[in-house]
């Protein structure tokens, strides 16, 4: 893992952890990110420049959705991530999440789970099935 020693394992049920507090106060402390910064190194400063920077949207199947995608826009590029399962399009996730297992996650995976967490609200789009079936096939997000 990029900072710690600890195994997998116990670094996604730490992090779970801390996230399901964020969840619960819809609030992020000073401390919450010094014990991410730990877990995940300088991911999580990214993930928060995304936070300020308004660059994710929550992408919904229908109003009452069970399909939730995120697009975070990065630099010239738009990528999209899934928090459920944990998955982003980044080449990144590809290479240090899942095939040299380096990092438990990419900064947009991060960002998406912290935007979840701290209920932002705004902005959202709201697709309906054949729509939302289009942003997953293509993996673009049309303006």
């Amino acid at each position: 893992m990029s900072n710690h020693k600890m195994p997998e394992r116990h670094a996604f049920t730490l992090f779970d952890t801390i996230i399901d507090t964020i969840r619960g106060t819809r609030k992020l402390t000073e401390d919450q990110v010094r014990v991410l910064h730990e877990l995940l190194g300088t991911l999580i400063l990214d993930a928060l420049n995304f936070l300020d920077n308004e660059a994710v949207i929550r992408h919904q199947c229908g109003p009452e959705a069970k399909r939730i995608a995120y697009s975070i826009a990065d630099g010239e590029r738009t990528v999209l991530c899934f928090i459920y399962p944990r998955y982003c399009s980044c080449d990144s996730f590809v290479s240090k999440t899942l095939c040299q297992r380096s990092e438990l996650m990419c900064c947009h995976v991060l960002a998406a789970i912290l935007y979840d967490a701290l209920d932002h609200n705004q902005p959202k789009r709201i697709w309906d099935e054949d729509s939302f079936g289009e942003l997953l096939f293509d993996w673009t997000v049309p303006a």
